[in-house]
């Protein structure tokens, strides 16, 4: 994953080392490939980003259009 940088050309969050998943219930994840990580993150807006970037980072679930995401537990 290339390194996002936001309009002040700030290094955003990098969550490339870290398997990402996602569910539409919470009771049921799913893997999402890096590639398709990578359609996801280049379609949110900025701000967005940044703070989807951020949660996901600190451990916790974001819920992005009708799936939550999350780091995967270890």
């Amino acid at each position: 994953m290339i390194m996002r940088k936001d309009k002040y050309n700030i290094v955003m969050e990098d969550i490339s080392a870290f398997p990402i998943l996602r569910s539409d219930d919470f009771l049921v994840w799913e893997e999402v490939s890096p590639a398709e990580m990578e359609k996801i993150l280049d379609s949110i807006a900025e701000e967005k980003l940044k703070l989807f970037l951020g949660v996901l980072r600190n451990g916790s679930p974001f819920k992005l259009g009708n799936f939550y995401y999350q780091i995967k537990p270890e």
